[in-house]
Formats: structure tokens, sequence, C-alpha cells
């Protein structure tokens, strides 16, 4: 068993060990409080539950488009299965980037000669989905500072980090746009062609404006449909936080769940929305979070069955394979 290995599993375990401490915390300090999910209703469950579909449906239209345009031909119904097994890698290992992984590789059975091309396509729709989650906050964030001042400091540094993301790959595609045909003995330091390099074999200008506004337009539309899903669960867990509150923090809570250090962010997300929520006037944003997740990651039950059914039968598709061009 070599060390890379054991290092890897201890890592995992580690992360493991930090999500149910944090989640034994939280109900130890009476901060999440499970007792909300006793009185759910059927109507909010069918509610959650088609909201929590239509997110990863909605998920799996944008990453077809961004696909199609790298000439990269997969189903709907499998681009759905495999955003589903993401879904749940993601919250058995930690970090998302393990869901976007077991996304990638079952795309490489679809298109084995342009892995790179999958890559760039998995990244632009992570990014996509994040540059719109940030917006939504900002122009929430803005409408509510009007009214609480205590937002701001937040609504800056959310700011700063769209402009960063946005100008970065700006610079990155236009300098690629612009020295394509740059002889590699006349460019600047070795390490940034190797950046360089690597965003070029990830064919990031092929992508066609159509393709980004529609892409755009459904990764808004998802993060809207979160942003609901989360007032729903507020409202059950007596927040007291009204549409506009709720709205203007959710994304940045939604970034920090994301963070790497437990399983699908348990224990993390919950403490976040914890403190924003007290931030913005409410209350049990953690058992809101909480209720949430359930819902938001219940097409995982899904994946966990494809999962299975891919590893007995030896990675063998349940459907008939697409031949590619």
């Amino acid at each position: 068993m070599s060390t890379v290995f054991v290092k890897t599993w201890l890592s995992i375990l580690a992360k493991y060990l930090v999500g149910i401490f944090l989640v034994y915390w939280l109900v130890h300090t009476e901060v999440l409080d499970f007792a909300p999910l006793r009185s759910i209703s059927a109507a909010l469950i069918a509610q959650g539950l088609a909201l929590g579909m239509s997110v990863t449906a909605i998920s799996t239209v944008r990453i077809r488009y961004l696909l199609r345009d790298q000439e990269i031909h997969v189903s709907y119904r499998r681009c759905f299965v495999y955003n589903c097994i993401g879904l749940f890698y993601s919250l058995f290992l930690p970090g998302g980037i393990s869901g976007d992984a077991a996304r990638a590789y079952y795309f490489f059975r679809d298109a084995p000669t342009k892995r790179i091309a999958v890559l760039g396509a998995i990244l632009l729709d992570r990014f996509l989905g994040l540059i719109t989650l940030i917006s939504l906050g900002l122009i929430s964030g803005i409408l509510l500072a009007s009214v609480l001042t205590a937002v701001i400091p937040y609504l800056v540094g959310s700011a700063l980090l769209l402009v960063v993301l946005v100008v970065g790959l700006v610079v990155v595609v236009r300098y690629e746009i612009n020295h394509s045909q740059t002889p590699g003995a006349h460019r600047m330091l070795r390490l940034w062609e190797r950046i360089r390099g690597t965003f070029a074999r990830l064919h990031l200008t092929n992508y066609s404006t159509r393709t980004l506004v529609i892409s755009v337009a459904l990764s808004a539309l998802m993060n809207v449909l979160m942003i609901v899903l989360i007032y729903l669960c507020s409202v059950l867990n007596a927040s007291h936080l009204g549409w506009m509150e709720a709205s203007a923090v959710a994304p940045l809570g939604l970034l920090t769940n994301a963070l790497p250090l437990s399983p699908g962010g348990l224990g993390v997300g919950e403490k976040s929305f914890d403190v924003l929520y007290r931030v913005v006037g409410g209350e049990n944003g953690a058992g809101s979070f909480l209720t949430t997740r359930i819902f938001l990651y219940c097409p995982a039950i899904l994946g966990g069955v494809f999962a299975a059914f891919f590893l007995f039968k030896l990675h063998e598709l349940p459907f008939p394979r697409r031949k590619l061009p």
C-alpha cells in the first residue's frame, strides 16, 4: 500500500471527522434544531423535491450546450445521470471537485479523444454557475443595503470576487486569441507558457456567444430556484426573514458550503447560514440550510443507484451508446 494512498484516505477520514464534529457542535450549542423536520408538510416536500430535481435538470441542459460546442454529443438522459452521479460523489467525498471528477470520468467514456475539451466544458460549467450566483447576491444585496447597512461589507467582498473572476477569464481568452500563433521561443516565462498552454487545450475560444448567453441564463435560473428553495425552508424553520434578506445572503452561504472542509460541505454550510442569517436579523439559519440540503441533493439518491449499477456491470451503460461523429 503506497504512502500516497494512505495519506489520501487519511485526509478524507479527517474531513469526515470535521463534518461530524461540526454537526455535533451545532446541535450541542442548540444552533441546529431538527424539530422543524418533524412538522414538514406534504406540500413542502413536493415543492422541495420538484425544485431540487429542477436544478439538476437545468444544469443538465447547460452542460449539454457547452459540450455541443466542443462537438461532443451526449444525450440528455446520459448527461442527467452523470450529473446525479456527480452529486452523489460530492456528498461522500470532500469538496465539490470530487463530483466534477466523477462527471468527467463518465464523459470521458463518451468522448475518449476529447478529454481536455470535456474538462474545459466542466470547468466553464462551474465558472458560469459561480459568477451568476455572485451576481444575483449582489443585486439582492444592493437593494437590501438601503435599509440594512450591515450587508455592505459582504457586498464589497462579493463585488471584488466577481470582478477578479470575470477579468481573469477575459484576459486569458483574449491573450489566447491574439497570440495563438506566437512561436514558443518568443513568449513570456516558461511558467506562464505552461499555464497558457493548459488554457489553450481547454478550447475556451470555441464556445459561441449564443451558447454562453444561454448557459448564463440557465445558470441564473438554477440559482434563482435554489434561492427559492432556501426561502421556503427558511419559512419552515421560522427564520423570520423575508425574500429579500434570504436572497441577499443565500449566494454567500452557498459559496462557503463549497469549501472542501467536509463531505458535501456538511456542517460548514449550516454554520455559515447561521452567521449570515443573524447578520440580517434572522435566526435558525443552520436548520434552514440543512432542510435545503436534503432537497437540493435528492438527485444524489438516483446518482448512487446508477453508480452502483455501473460498478456491478463493469461500467456498461444501461442504454445504447450513441456513436460520435
